[in-house]
């Protein structure tokens, strides 16, 4: 496993029964326990969760060398690097979405132009055209293939129209974010589960990642218009394995505003049973072979009260999907440093935790110190747990340092 952080995939397929070695940038301890060797791989310099190239393709190379048979397979990390997925594209034992696959889903004038040729709604894109300036539109400068959020920030009209790549601009669009995790094959797109994501804004990203939670009251036309849109353009994209489709519901219309064409976030949100399933069926699809469905046995229920017809070989999620898998009010969230925070070897993390690092450790301001997991009770749960979190830490740092949604 190679990417950003390897804890969520390792303790899947450890539990799956496969031998998993990691090379990420954190180095978790819960990620080593479930690794039969973990290596903490330099990051690249300004992009401080990202695995520096010159540094991983000779490990991946060496690797091959004791494990010519072995699978290689990616988490997070990769998007906004063609060389290094066209690295990947040329292992004959890779296993996730292909480069020219990714490369098409990560770069946004031909992500507007297929939403467009489907009449998905999504924001505009500057530079693309010439548009009529509305004085009261907002934009966002992001990075092509970011993740995380921490690459977005607001900018004017002026400065949207002048970026060029790595930059460009979406126009900004007020209401709820939602994310849905799918898991694509080659006949068919399974909708997982669907959303609700919040924001931890920091000092200088204010769009920054929080977490997300799986809300009873995300409206039935949201998740529709979602399940049509992932399938859609999962097939026009050829993706193949886990993915997460990310949007703005406004109340009235669903704005499309990317794919994450790897596994994402979300899946820290189910039991560990079923999350040795998903990743095998992942690893199942991204060779080709069609997995069975012994691992989602409701996925031929629909969603309740759905206008929109369903797409020709779509199986839609329904709320007994998620009550049946215990989803329901699942919740995560990332806490980040605000400051300089150092935790002592003694220090005990609760047990809602994970992601957690090798202790002692200095975190330097915006760096993640580990995520939260609650089973139930949704956003205020969550929250609770993070309280909780911070009375344990703030004694030890002498100060509240932590940055959460």
């Amino acid at each position: 496993m190679i990417g950003s952080s390897g804890r969520i995939a390792a303790q899947a397929l450890s539990r799956a029964g496969y031998t998993i070695d990691v090379f990420d940038c954190f180095g978790d301890a819960d990620t080593r326990q479930a690794a039969r060797n973990l290596t903490v791989v330099t990051p690249t310099p300004d992009a401080p969760f990202l695995p520096a190239h010159a540094t991983l393709i000779p490990l991946i190379q060496e690797w091959k060398g004791f494990n010519p048979s072995g699978w290689i397979f990616s988490t997070a990390g990769f998007e906004a690097s063609p060389d290094m997925l066209e690295y990947l594209d040329s292992i004959d034992t890779y296993l996730g979405n292909r480069a020219q696959s990714v490369m098409r889903t990560k770069d946004p004038w031909e992500f507007y132009r297929v939403c467009q040729g489907h009449d998905f709604a999504t924001p505009k894109i500057l530079p693309l055209l010439p548009l009529n300036q509305n004085p009261s539109q907002q934009w966002l400068k992001k990075t092509i293939g970011g993740s995380g959020g921490t690459h977005i920030h607001a900018v004017t009209f002026e400065e949207a129209s002048t970026l060029r790549a790595p930059f460009y601009a979406q126009e900004h669009i007020e209401g709820e974010a939602l994310s849905l995790l799918f898991l694509s094959g080659p006949e068919i797109t399974q909708v997982l589960s669907c959303h609700r994501q919040y924001l931890a804004p920091g000092s200088d990203c204010p769009y920054r990642f929080g977490g997300l939670v799986v809300a009873a009251d995300i409206p039935e036309r949201a998740i529709a218009l979602l399940t049509r849109a992932c399938t859609q353009l999962s097939q026009d994209f050829g993706l193949v394995g886990l993915n997460g489709l990310d949007a703005i519901w406004d109340g009235n219309d669903l704005w499309l505003l990317e794919i994450n064409p790897r596994p994402p976030a979300s899946l820290s949100l189910y039991p560990s049973a079923l999350l040795a399933q998903l990743f095998e069926a992942h690893l199942s699809y991204c060779s080709s072979n069609t997995p069975t469905h012994r691992f989602l046995p409701h996925l031929h229920s629909t969603v309740s009260g759905v206008t929109e017809p369903p797409l020709h070989g779509v199986e839609d999620i329904s709320r007994s999907m998620w009550n049946h898998h215990n989803l329901l009010n699942r919740g995560m969230a990332i806490v980040y440093a605000t400051d300089l925070l150092s935790i002592p070897a003694d220090f005990r993390f609760p047990s809602s935790c994970h992601d957690l690092p090798v202790l002692p450790r200095t975190f330097e301001p915006g760096e993640p110190v580990c995520s939260v997991v609650v089973e139930d009770g949704g956003l205020g749960k969550l929250r609770a747990h993070i309280k909780a979190l911070r009375e344990c830490l703030n004694p030890v740092a002498g100060v509240d340092l932590l940055s959460s949604l």
